[in-house]
């Protein structure tokens, strides 16, 4: 992994941008036939800068300098290698050395803050997502505090329900790993499930038995799958295999 060294003013606007980028829903809005005024990236781009972002804040809390110790996902692994192999250095006519780590034509504003974020010294003052999710319309909220304290709130207003909070975070989390667990099973489900698409075998996975209420709903996973905590299966195409 490439390092380099960011001035004061790059360090701030990183972790500004990273910031913006992360708490991105903008894509929400877009109907498919054309982008609204309000979407600023391609719409897979903040979701998987948020899986990234939340796999180098879980590797910056465990304590480990280990680089290979960061649980980033297959395919945004394969992505981040390639796009750093085309950052370059050279040298101004002044004299001075730069780095041009926004190569062309991959350009991947995700790829291109994540690598500038694990190189800024100030990373310490990003957190998130606030534990406090119902006070962010059920979304990951991502924060700058004002000390490299780790934090679970964004705010005094967010920490004032704190118990109710992170019960209900307990609860979310359990959801998201038995979602989790379905989808791995997804490619190998039984004969009877084999015309379910993915949302609708996690949904019945999730039904405590016959006849009653799914713990899960589609709605739970388009927005779990938006916020990078749960990635779609793969299928076999016959020429290989794709997200569904």
């Amino acid at each position: 992994m490439p390092t380099m060294t960011l001035t004061p003013e790059e360090e701030r606007e990183n972790l500004e941008r990273s910031i913006a980028l992360a708490n991105d829903y903008s894509a929400e809005l877009y109907d498919g036939e054309g982008a609204p005024k309000t979407l600023v990236f391609d719409p897979e781009t903040p979701v998987q800068f948020r899986r990234m972002l939340r796999a180098l804040l879980e590797w910056d809390k465990s304590g480990s300098r280990n680089i290979q110790d960061l649980r980033l996902s297959r395919e945004d692994r394969a992505d981040l290698r390639k796009y750093t192999q085309q950052i370059s250095m050279g040298v101004s006519p002044n004299g001075s050395y730069y780095v041009r780590d926004f190569p062309s034509p991959r350009w991947n504003e995700a790829l291109h803050q994540f690598v500038r974020l694990l190189n800024n010294r100030q990373r310490a003052y990003l957190d998130g997502p606030c534990v406090n999710r119902k006070r962010h319309e059920g979304r990951d909220h991502w924060y700058l505090k004002k000390t490299k304290r780790w934090t679970e709130f964004c705010s005094k207003y967010c920490a004032g329900d704190a118990t109710q909070a992170n019960r209900r975070g307990k609860n979310y989390q359990k959801k998201i790993e038995k979602a989790a667990a379905a989808i791995r099973n997804y490619p190998t489900r039984p004969p009877r499930f084999r015309a379910l698409t993915w949302q609708e075998y996690v949904i019945e996975d999730s039904r405590p038995a016959r006849g009653k209420k799914p713990s899960i709903s589609k709605k739970f996973l388009t927005m779990a799958v938006k916020s990078g905590r749960l990635i779609p299966p793969k299928v076999s195409t016959g020429a290989g295999f794709e997200r569904v």
